[in-house]
């Protein structure tokens, strides 16, 4: 799956330059004349804290199209990787991903374009959306062959307000492990929330220029949809344990996470960050 692979692919192409296989282009469909190149329209028709549904629909109804969002700082990243801007890079991947599966590039992609009026939810992209955060939406055309012909069509939106939590949550660390800690939460409502336990150095890494709490929130719930199929989360008063939650890194920083979010709304409160050291024998 594109959004589960597309972190390691990013590494790959930084990494190697994303080296491809010595083989002839294909050759070009002939592109339509400027002045009647196809538009894509891309319309939002509703707006939340944790999706954003949306339709595109193309001018020319024979034109396939591809369709894809994601947030605007990795879509401003990821158009820089190639001089054909997003495209290049979308292009890059099907090519990596059709060395393992023996298909040419182009049809891989071509299996993920529609044609006409489409209706779509935009966690059909990414797993989670957080309040108050950029996105972009975009498409562009492509021929039978995957190269581009249409102009490159964007949307921009920003997720609705955070729809907050009355839920009060405290938590006491009361013994650390090499490999967890036992913690109990003391709530104020049965209001859901979630947590998980990271190292050091990946909190700080959100914690950067350029970043936030929420992209955080975002990884670590996406990583378990990922994982698990679904997202764990508490409620009430709980106690956790090494049982459910655990550090792989002995005699190591540590923080314990936990925010309030349900699958209605997405994250309700802020992200609070309590930390440890797991101990080393």
């Amino acid at each position: 799956m594109k959004k589960i692979l597309s972190s390691l692919f990013v590494v790959l192409i930084i990494l190697s330059g994303c080296k491809k296989d010595e083989q002839s282009e294909p050759v070009a469909d002939t592109e339509p004349a400027a002045d009647t190149k196809p538009v894509i329209n891309i319309t939002l028709t509703n707006v939340t804290s944790n999706n954003v549904q949306f339709t595109t629909e193309c001018s020319d109804s024979d034109v396939t199209y591809y369709v894809y969002g994601m947030t605007k700082s990795k879509y401003l990243t990821e158009s820089t990787y190639s001089s054909d801007s997003i495209y290049g890079f979308e292009k890059s991947w099907f090519e990596f991903v059709s060395q393992s599966s023996g298909e040419p590039w182009y049809k891989l992609m071509l299996e993920k374009c529609v044609t006409g009026k489409q209706s779509y939810d935009f966690v059909d992209f990414t797993y989670v959306m957080d309040p108050e955060m950029e996105y972009v939406i975009y498409a562009y055309g492509i021929d039978s062959l995957g190269n581009r012909i249409t102009d490159f069509f964007t949307r921009e939106v920003t997720t609705a307000e955070m729809v907050p939590s009355a839920n009060e949550i405290s938590v006491e660390i009361t013994q650390t492990y090499v490999n967890g800690v036992d913690a109990t939460f003391t709530t104020t409502n049965n209001d859901s929330y979630y947590v998980t336990l990271q190292r050091k150095s990946y909190v700080e890494f959100f914690q950067g220029d350029g970043h936030t709490l929420g992209e955080m929130a975002v990884d670590v719930i996406s990583a378990d949809i990922s994982a698990n199929g679904e997202v764990a989360l508490l409620s009430g008063n709980q106690t956790i344990t090494t049982d459910d939650y655990r550090c792989q890194k002995k005699d190591a920083d540590y923080y314990l996470i936990y925010f309030s979010y349900d699958e209605q709304y997405g994250r309700r409160s802020e992200v609070h960050l309590v930390p440890f050291h797991t101990a080393a024998e």
